[in-house]
């Protein structure tokens, strides 16, 4: 992965690139894939898919909000995946400071799951990270979605807490 998150899998002439306000709409189509593999696996507590656009003042600020980065992913045009980021200060009374880089949101169309884009993504976020100055980097994969977990993992993720979670409706 070359710096700022440019990077190309040459066999498959897939490219990773720093999205821009031009990529909302496809950002936007792209994170239905997100909401339905959430819902389909907890549906009493994500919302099933609705129009793309319902969140697109949220996709805006994860595109060019100061601190914030997406990525995406395409070949030949075609959106394939992204990700998102952002850099925070961390101040804590019990935490040492730090400044750590957040991943949001990763997709990828079910078709390239499994074909080493997750990968290309998270390296492109780890590297905008770090030339933002970030030394920690985080973020919360579900308990249902054993596959990014794993990926997770083989990045070198390591559990540092569990979120866990009870519904009170009946």
């Amino acid at each position: 992965v070359g710096l700022m998150g440019v990077a190309a899998m040459s066999e498959v002439n897939v490219k990773i690139r720093q999205a821009s306000l031009t990529d909302l709409a496809a950002i936007e189509d792209l994170a239905q894939e997100l909401n339905f593999l959430h819902h389909q696996a907890w549906p009493k507590l994500f919302v099933s898919t609705a129009s793309p656009s319902i969140d697109t003042q949220h996709w805006r600020d994860s595109i060019s909000a100061s601190g914030r980065v997406a990525f995406m992913a395409e070949k030949s045009g075609v959106p394939l995946g992204f990700i998102t980021a952002m850099v925070v200060d961390e101040k804590h009374s019990l935490l040492q400071p730090i400044r750590t880089a957040k991943i949001y949101s990763v997709c990828v169309v079910p078709s390239w799951r499994g074909r080493g884009l997750g990968t290309l993504l998270m390296a492109a976020a780890e590297s905008w990270a770090m030339g933002q100055g970030a030394v920690d980097m985080q973020l919360m994969v579900w308990a249902f979605n054993e596959n990014a977990f794993r990926l997770y993992e083989e990045l070198g993720y390591v559990v540092r807490a569990h979120t866990m979670g009870k519904s009170l409706r009946c």
